[in-house]
């Protein structure tokens, strides 16, 4: 038996990764105005590539989602979303 993601849960998972980010980026911003050790601003510089390397990898997912909509399937195999 394949396991399979519906096109929705895609776009839900998708947008939820991306309002936490969104989230966490902001208060990044915000912390990065404050006077900081270089060792804390090594800290907060980490978490902002991640954060954006996630938000990209959440948008490629939303975008897979939607060609996925636009070509009416019902669902996709796992491992297509994968690679």
């Amino acid at each position: 038996m394949q396991a399979v993601i519906l096109p929705m849960d895609l776009k839900e998972i998708s947008h939820e990764f991306r309002n936490s980010l969104a989230g966490i980026l902001g208060n990044l911003h915000f912390l990065s105005t404050e006077i900081m050790t270089p060792e804390q601003t090594a800290y907060i510089n980490d978490i902002k590539a991640s954060s954006e390397r996630l938000l990209k990898t959440a948008s490629l997912i939303l975008e897979k989602s939607q060609l996925i909509t636009s070509n009416n399937c019902k669902e996709l195999p796992i491992n297509e979303v994968q690679g």
